[in-house]
Formats: structure tokens, sequence, C-alpha cells
């Protein structure tokens, strides 16, 4: 029987070229450029406001309300933004908000955070305000308490108002936009702008909330406080030390501001009462003050009594000393107004080389007493 190969091949050929001849088709992609990240929502100040602490009370803020009354700002109060506050203790004081729960930035929030003293009446915070720094009286370390300033003379006639920006750790952005309280006898915020449908829009800024009176602050400028002022200044700068870092090998002075009722302001009179002028050092710990060393003079320690009552019959001018030569060689040229910090270890005074924890100055906090007669 004839095979029939041609037929075979011809099958087998004609498959093969069959698919040799067929295109290939590669799918085509057609792209966009790359669009801007995805950004959410700003963070936002939900409400703020200053908390006064009274002179006479400076533990607790002062709460104003229905019980009592708002009160003036007098010079000595300190006012302070609770910017310390975490997400669980959050007040109409402070709130800080991100709609999509973005993790707050506390330590950018308080670095770009900023005090000022403007004119009465002032609506705004512009170029004629005068921006506060720590020798005015601004917290050095507000981490524990929050942005505080104590207020000085240059205040008396002023009103005081703040600047507060949101920061985010996490997110996009991580910045909100600039918040201005002007007058701080209100509390400030911000909100979202909403659509006509009430939905919140990511790509407009806050805008402020309607005021809202500080409950404990009454709306009129600073006026002054007691009679009697004590500063500590920087002898190198002649600047108010307020609350800058006190360093070793260092000269300090103590000034003496008296009120002049007439003028309604504060004259320097350290000269007339340099006599009345100690200096202290201190410890500071969770139990608050701890002393270390007390009315310190350029004759030795004054011999002041630490009992009350004992305290109202005591005359500065018929003081006795316990004369100290490590105390008094910290008094240069043996005047009460200028203090000297140890240049090291050393030369420390002596009570503190048995006194922790540094065995030393370091660590310690200055401060000046003024001891007067009873009136």
């Amino acid at each position: 029987m004839k095979r029939n190969y041609f037929k075979k091949t011809a099958v087998a050929l004609a498959v093969f070229t069959s698919f040799m001849a067929s295109p290939v088709f590669a799918a085509q992609v057609f792209k966009s450029t790359y669009t801007q990240p995805i950004e959410g929502f700003p963070p936002i100040i939900k409400s703020v406001g200053a908390q006064l602490y009274l002179q006479e009370d400076p533990t607790k803020p002062y709460e104003g309300g229905t019980d009592k009354p708002s009160v003036t700002i007098r010079v000595g109060d300190i006012v302070r933004v609770p910017t310390h506050l975490k997400e669980e203790a959050y007040s109409k004081f402070y709130e800080v908000y991100d709609l999509d729960k973005d993790t707050e930035d506390k330590k950018n929030i308080v670095l770009n955070f900023e005090w000022y003293l403007l004119d009465e009446g002032a609506t705004k915070i512009d170029a004629s305000a005068k921006k506060l720094g720590v020798k005015d009286g601004v917290s050095g370390n507000p981490n524990d308490l929050g942005q505080s300033y104590v207020v000085g003379p240059d205040a008396i006639g002023k009103q005081i108002g703040f600047r507060i920006k949101p920061y985010t750790q996490i997110g996009l952005p991580l910045e909100g936009t600039y918040l201005d309280v002007p007058n701080i006898a209100y509390l400030g915020g911000q909100d979202y702008p909403v659509d006509e449908e009430g939905n919140p829009i990511p790509d407009l800024p806050p805008v402020d909330k309607p005021e809202e009176s500080n409950p404990a602050i009454e709306d009129k400028p600073v006026v002054p406080g007691k009679q009697y002022l004590v500063q500590i200044f920087d002898v190198k700068t002649q600047e108010n030390l307020g609350g800058q870092k006190v360093f070793v090998n260092r000269e300090y002075g103590a000034r003496v501001l008296v009120l002049n009722e007439e003028s309604n302001s504060y004259e320097d009179k350290t000269d007339e009462y340099k006599q009345y002028i100690t200096w202290n050092l201190y410890y500071t710990d969770s139990n608050g003050h701890n002393k270390r060393a007390e009315y310190m003079t350029a004759k030795g320690y004054m011999n002041v009594p630490s009992d009350e009552e004992a305290l109202k019959d005591f005359n500065p001018d018929e003081a006795t000393y316990q004369p100290d030569a490590s105390v008094q060689a910290r008094f240069v040229n043996q005047d009460n107004t200028v203090f000297k910090t140890q240049v090291n270890n050393e030369g420390t005074i002596d009570a503190l080389k048995t006194q922790g924890p540094n065995f030393s100055d370091q660590g310690l906090n200055l401060r000046v007493n003024l001891v007067l007669p009873g009136q």
C-alpha cells in the first residue's frame, strides 16, 4: 500500500506556517505624571487659653467663674498656657486636634510658641507688638508646666497675647497654621472649614472660632503689683535673668525696684536697699525647693528666724551675722548686690560640700531676697 507522506508533511507545514505568520500583540500602557503626595487634614488648635497664677498662690491656677470674679493681671503674676497637657487631659485651655488622628508633636509646638505685649485694645499681633523672651520672664523650660510668662514691669498698661502653631509627629502636612490670641482675656481656637454639605475641607486654611471670655482674666491692661520687685540680672550683659540659665564662674546682680504710685511705674532703688539684700541657693526636686544655703550676705549668713511668728518681730537693722569666709568670698567688692557663682567644685561654699546631689553650686537654683524692717 502506498503511504501518503506528502499529505502529512503538507498539513504539518501548513500548521507551522500558520503559527509563524500570526503577529504577537503586547499590551500597551500609557501613564500620567505622578501627583504630589496625598495630603491629609492639617492639625488645628481646637481651643487654647492662658491660665492665671496669682503671686499670692503660684502653685495652682486661679479658676474664676461663677463663684470667683475675673481679675486684672498684675506685675508679678504668672500666666501660663498648659502646652504640657496630654490628650487625655486636654481642656479648653489647650487642645490640639487632627482629623486624621495623627499624633501631636509637642516639642515643635513648644519651640514655636511666642508671648507678646500689645497696646491696650489691639486686635491683632503685628509689627507693633513686642515679642517677649527669657530675659523678659518667659520660661526657659516649659516642658513640665507649659509656656509661662512672669509678668514684668514693662507690661504695665499693656495687654498680653500669644501665638501658637500645631504640629504632628506623622502625617502630611506635619504643621498647621499659626493661631494668634492678641488678648489673653479671651480664649482662642480653630476649626476646619466645611462645604455646603457640612463636610470638612482639607485644602483650605482653618477658620478662627468666635472669641470666648477667659473666666479668670478681666479684659483690662496690666497694673502694678507689689510695692517692691526683686530681680536678678547678668552683670556682664546687664540683662534681667528672667528664665535664662545660670552658670558657674559668672557674676549676677540684684536689682530692687520700688513702685512709684504717682507715675504708676517702678523705679530702681537698689542703692537705698542694698543692706537688706540676701541670696539663697536651693535644690529643686519633686518635693519642691529644698534649702541649701540661705540669707547669704557680704557679712556672712544673716541670722533670720525660720519661725513665722518670730519673723514678724525680726528687724534686719538689728540683725546679727554668722561669718563664713566661703560665703563672703562670693560677694564682689564686699557688696550685697553682686554674687559670683563658683569657679569649680573646689571653690564651692562650705555648707554645700556635704549636701547632694552635686556637693557644689551645680544644679542649684539661685534666688535673691529683700528682708525689710516691718512697717
